[in-house]
C-alpha cells in the first residue's frame, strides 16, 4: 500500500508539474458595431403637389395651395430637406445657379409646347425662407427625429405675377433628403 501511494503522489506531482508549465498565447480582438442614421422620402404617402389652382390673369401674385413632403429617419437623426431647381430651371430669367443647386429666382413652370415660361419660387415657411439644395445653406434644415415615425414638411410655393397667356403650366421638383 505504502508504494500504491507513492506512486500515486508521483503521478500527481508530474500532473501538477506538467499543469504548471503549459505555455499560453492571448491575443484581443475588438466587437464592433456602427449604427448609422437613416432616412428616406417616403414611398408609401407621395408629396403633394404644390397647386397655384387656375388663377385669372393680371400682374397680381399667387401663393400656392401648400404642398407636402413626408420623410421618415430613425430616432434622433440628424437630416436636410433640399429641393432641386426644377426640369425648366433658369428658362425664365437669367440666374446663377443650376437645377441640382438652385438660387432664388431660377425656377419656371412652362406650357406644354414649352413657349411660355412662368417664374415661382418655393419657400420653407410662409415668411419666403428660400428652399434650395445646398445642405447648410438653402436646404430645410428641420430639428433631429423625435421618433421613427413619418414626418411631413409644407412646401410654400408663390408666383410673382399671373400676366402671361391662358394655358396649363407645370414643372417637376426632385426632392432629396440627405443625412
Amino acid at each position: 500500500m505504502k508504494h500504491a501511494f507513492h506512486a500515486l503522489a508521483g503521478i500527481l506531482a508530474l500532473a501538477a508539474f506538467g499543469a504548471a508549465h503549459a505555455d499560453t498565447d492571448t491575443q484581443d480582438f475588438k466587437v464592433l458595431l456602427e449604427i448609422a442614421d437613416s432616412c428616406s422620402i417616403s414611398t408609401t404617402t407621395k408629396p403633394s403637389d404644390v397647386d397655384f389652382g387656375k388663377q385669372v390673369r393680371s400682374t397680381g401674385s399667387a401663393t400656392a395651395n401648400n404642398g407636402k413632403i413626408y420623410v421618415k429617419c430613425n430616432k434622433g437623426a440628424s437630416f436636410h430637406i433640399g429641393l432641386n431647381g426644377g426640369l425648366n430651371y433658369g428658362m425664365a430669367a437669367t440666374v446663377a445657379g443650376s437645377k441640382t443647386d438652385p438660387v432664388a429666382g431660377g425656377r419656371a413652370m412652362t406650357n406644354a409646347g414649352k413657349t411660355v415660361y412662368i417664374p415661382y419660387e418655393l419657400y420653407s415657411d410662409a415668411a419666403t425662407t428660400f428652399w434650395g439644395n445646398t445642405v447648410g445653406t438653402s436646404t430645410f434644415d428641420p430639428p433631429v427625429a423625435p421618433d421613427d415615425k413619418e414626418m411631413s414638411f409644407t412646401v410654400y410655393g408663390k408666383v410673382p405675377s399671373l400676366d402671361f397667356p391662358k394655358g396649363k403650366y407645370e414643372d417637376t421638383i426632385t426632392a432629396t433628403v440627405t443625412f
